[in-house]
């Protein structure tokens, strides 16, 4: 969502990225839709969080406010297995 350029995520999947953040709070739900069907497309995995670095004024404040679905993060630990086995 915070990149607007679509070449820019291209350029970055192209490149060998394994995954987008498709779930962020800065994410609205028309961005989340744009960023699945890319992650669809180009068969890539689906990340996320809530981007918590501990600093009082940004989004959000506390750890665990925004979250993804546990399916993710099994596929993310499947695919971290099958490649250093």
């Amino acid at each position: 969502g915070i990149i607007k350029n679509p070449q820019c995520i291209d350029a970055v999947l192209d490149a060998g990225i394994d995954g987008i953040e498709v779930y962020h709070p800065k994410n609205n739900l028309a961005c989340r839709d744009h960023l699945e069907a890319i992650v669809k497309d180009r068969q890539c995995m689906i990340t996320g969080g809530s981007d918590f670095h501990g600093m009082l004024g940004r989004f959000p404040e506390k750890l665990g406010v925004w979250n993804t679905d546990i399916s993710y993060a099994d596929a993310l630990q499947a695919k971290l297995n099958e490649q250093y086995r």
